[in-house]
Order: C-alpha cells, then sequence, then structure tokens
C-alpha cells in the first residue's frame, strides 16, 4: 500500500514483522491550505526488517521545513533500487529534515538521501543518524544535507559496530553560517570512496565544517576532501577559517585522494589536520 499521513501531530507506525515498500512509498505530506508543520513533530516506523526496493520516503513540502523519520528495526535496513528506479528519501525544506535510522543488524544504501535547505537562504541542512553493525553506501547512495548563501550545511552521523564502507557522497556544503559536520565511528574499518564536502561557499565570510572519524581498525580514504571557508573583502568578517579534519585508528591510515582545506581571500585560515594511527600512516 502506499501510505500517506498529512497533517497530524503523532502517526506511529507499528510494524513489528517486515516492511517491504517495492516501487510505493511513504509519504508525509501537507494538505493545500493547511498550517505548516512544525518543526519536531516525527514520524516514527519500529520494524523487523525494513527494505525500501525502488520506493520512496519523502517529507518534501510546499512550503515549510522538511519531515522526519525516525526508524527503528530489529534486523537490517535496506534501500535498493528496482531495475533503473533507485529508493529515494526526500526531506529537502525551507531548512532540511531529519533521518535516524537504528538498525539491529545492517544498513545498505543505494539510492540519494536528501535533506538540504530550499528557498530560505537563511535555512540550514538536515540531520542524518545511521546506526547498525556494518554500515555501506554505493556510489548512488549519495546523502545530501547542504545549504547555500547565508545558510549552514547538516550534520551526519554514522556509527557502526562493525565497518563502515562509505562510496557514496556526503554533500554538506554550507553558506556563511558555515559547512556541516560529519562524525564516522566504527569497531572496525573505515572505507571512504566518494567525495566529502563541509565546504563554506556563501557570499561573504563562512567556516568551513568539520570531519571526525574514529575506528577500530584501518581508515582509507580513497575520495577527495573539501573543507574550503568563504570570504569576500566588502564583508567587514573578512573570510573565515577551513574545516578541521580529524581521523584516529587503532590500524592504519592510508590517504590516497586529494584533500584541500584553505582559507579564503582576504584573510582566511587553513584547515586544522590531525591524524593519529597506531599502525602506519
Amino acid at each position: 500500500v502506499d501510505v500517506a499521513v498529512e497533517r497530524d501531530d503523532a502517526a506511529v507506525f507499528e510494524l513489528r514483522e517486515r516492511v517491504d515498500l517495492g516501487e510505493r512509498q511513504i509519504a508525509v505530506e501537507e494538505r493545500s491550505g493547511q498550517p505548516r508543520r512544525e518543526a519536531g513533530q516525527r514520524r516514527e516506523l519500529p520494524a523487523g526488517r525494513m527494505r525500501v526496493i525502488g520506493g520512496k520516503l519523502r517529507g518534501h513540502p510546499v512550503t515549510g521545513d522538511g519531515g522526519s523519520f525516525n526508524i527503528t528495526t530489529t534486523q537490517d535496513f535496506r534501500m535498493e533500487a528496482s531495475g533503473t528506479t533507485l529508493a529515494l528519501v526526500d526531506l529537502n525544506g525551507v531548512n532540511g529534515g531529519n533521518l535516524v535510522v537504528t538498525a539491529g543488524t545492517s544498513i545498505f544504501i543505494d539510492g540519494p538521501i536528501n535533506a538540504s535547505q530550499e528557498v530560505d537562504p537563511n535555512g540550514f541542512g538536515g540531520t542524518i543518524i545511521l546506526s547498525g553493525t556494518d554500515v555501506t553506501t554505493t556510489n548512488r547512495g549519495d546523502i545530501n544535507n547542504s545549504a547555500a548563501s547565508f545558510g549552514a550545511g547538516g550534520d551526519v552521523s554514522i556509527t557502526a559496530n562493525g565497518a563502515a564502507n562509505l562510496a557514496g557522497e556526503l554533500f554538506l556544503q554550507g553558506g556563511q553560517s558555515g559547512g556541516g559536520a560529519v562524525d564516522i565511528t566504527a569497531t572496525g574499518l573505515v572505507a571512504l570512496s566518494g567525495t566529502i564536502n563541509v565546504s563554506a561557499l556563501g557570499a561573504g565570510f563562512g567556516d568551513g565544517g568539520s570531519i571526525d572519524i574514529s575506528a577500530g581498525g584501518n581508515v582509507t580514504v580513497d575520495g577527495q576532501i573539501n573543507g574550503r571557508s568563504s570570504g569576500d573583502s566588502a564583508d567587514l568578517n573578512g573570510a573565515g577559517a577551513a574545516a578541521d579534519f580529524s581521523i584516529i585508528a587503532n590500524g592504519n591510515i592510508a590517504i590516497n585522494e586529494v584533500m584541500t582545506f584553505t582559507g579564503a581571500a582576504p584573510d582566511g585560515e587553513g584547515g586544522d589536520l590531525d591524524f593519529l594511527a597506531l599502525g602506519s600512516f
């Protein structure tokens, strides 16, 4: 079935065994002429296992903030393609919405997750939290919770009680309020092959965001990392500081791609890099 939630304060789906959306969608929408859904309202979907196969989790209102999903499973959570149709989470809005997935086993993302700021130049990107045993994103599993102009990039937190293999892009670019924050923690290895962008590229002063990685095993970076600041000589504040990047690994650290942490003109500062490997670097 299609499940639509329209303008209510506490819709709770009790889906205790298995949820296969197929090419259907669960949509959190607003009726025309109804008041805007207030920030902080959320939809909770507890389930044994949840698969989104070419379907959509949608909380993208015509006006107002993006919606929020809080999903808890005792088994795995999977976003999979159906033929050429990708699964999609769409939580874009004036301010991006929030997605929280807490899986009893693994998380597999093969489709985009969008929670970016739209329309309002002062808006901010949403928050994406993924927690499971192994967490995997493919090169089609991009996360975009960015903002523009005066806005702030969102937050991405990934916790794996095992390995984190991330091939999708993490796009948390912000405006004058700064880039977003990425936090990745795994008891095993962390492998990054997608680009991470926490730059601030507003019209004036803006700080880059932050990236923090902690792994019980090796950390391998095969994707480009961007954490630039923005600035303008006409802005009394000048330019901001570039992003901070920290890696703590109980094994080896291998960085195989370009990292850019530059401060903008006229007086921006470069970023801070802090790497600690108990093995080789």
